[in-house]
């Protein structure tokens, strides 16, 4: 029997290829409910001060590796609680079905864990096959359908949904979407939506200038009132004098909650503008041949709402 040797120093048998003394993933989780994140725990025992994870986000099905997208070349492990330490990784919408490949380093750059891969649609395929109530089990059937839909949308890996396989039983039905509150003066040129690991709510604002700012307000899902103040040098790039605000304090349940960002120039009232995730997908609903991913978007907000106020 060969013995293993590591003269390279990477943490790797020079022959065979294996990590020495490799430390075990103890599992991955996510929370289910307003984000797209997915937790890489390791045992506290197997933590050592500096450890890293370097992070592969696999397209599903591509052939060429050296396609694989790199998501982040390094990401500290935090205590996650008293027996674990993880990395927390975010994933859009259109990515529930990507395989995530995590492999943990030690201070020095050695490899110490052979890689770990999950994706976000198998590890709530598992939690659906076992979920107790239907709060849970209509919340993740109405996420896989919002990522298959988001998949379709954006001409993402359409031949692997992340609903393939899965039991739909519970998938939620449409229910009335509205932008009647809607106030959208001359000074704004609307708002959008961005899919990310949550939903972000995007405002345009025409002609700006260098001493405005704007003011965010509204009260989310749980009734407690946000505040947020975007300076100028946070507003973003979007076409000439229009810039694009981006409002990240929403999260999936805050759907049907109102917003209102008020635009100051200087100590002046330049505008304000109120709508609200479900405004703008009852805005989109109603135009020919709107795609299903708007309705996908409000069944998940809905659902997500019930998991966390009625279970």
């Amino acid at each position: 029997t060969e013995v293993c040797t590591d003269e390279s120093g990477d943490g790797k048998c020079d022959k065979c290829g294996r990590v020495q003394n490799a430390i075990s993933f103890a599992g991955a989780n996510m929370t289910l409910g307003n984000e797209l994140k997915m937790n890489f725990m390791i045992p506290k025992a197997s933590y050592k001060e500096g450890m890293t994870a370097k992070v592969y986000h696999e397209i599903v099905g591509n052939a060429d590796p050296a396609n694989d997208r790199i998501v982040d070349e390094e990401v500290p492990f935090e205590k996650y609680n008293s027996s674990y330490y993880y990395v927390c990784l975010s994933v859009c919408a259109k990515e529930m079905n990507d395989v995530i490949t995590v492999t943990a380093f030690d201070a020095s750059g050695k490899q110490v864990s052979e890689p770990y891969t999950r994706t976000i649609k198998d590890y709530a395929a598992g939690q659906l096959a076992n979920a107790k109530d239907d709060y849970t089990k209509i919340m993740i059937t109405d996420m896989l359908i919002y990522g298959a839909e988001a998949q379709k949308f954006f001409e993402y890996r359409t031949d692997a949904l992340a609903t393939e396989g899965v039991d739909l039983a519970y998938a939620s039905s449409n229910g009335e979407y509205s932008d009647k509150n809607k106030v959208q003066p001359t000074q704004f040129a609307g708002c959008n939506l961005s899919l990310k690991d949550n939903i972000l709510f995007n405002v345009f604002v025409k002609n700006t200038t260098t001493n405005m700012r704007a003011v965010v307000t509204f009260t989310n899902h749980k009734g407690e009132d946000v505040n947020m103040e975007i300076p100028y040098s946070a507003f973003e790039a979007y076409s000439g004098a229009t810039k694009k605000l981006v409002i990240d304090k929403t999260v999936v349940a805050d759907a049907r909650q109102l917003i209102t960002v008020t635009v100051y120039k200087g100590d002046a009232l330049y505008g304000t503008y109120v709508n609200s995730i479900e405004g703008y997908v009852a805005g989109q609903m109603a135009k020919a041949g709107s795609p299903e991913l708007y309705p996908a978007i409000m069944r998940f907000a809905d659902s997500t709402y019930n998991y966390l106020h009625n279970r």
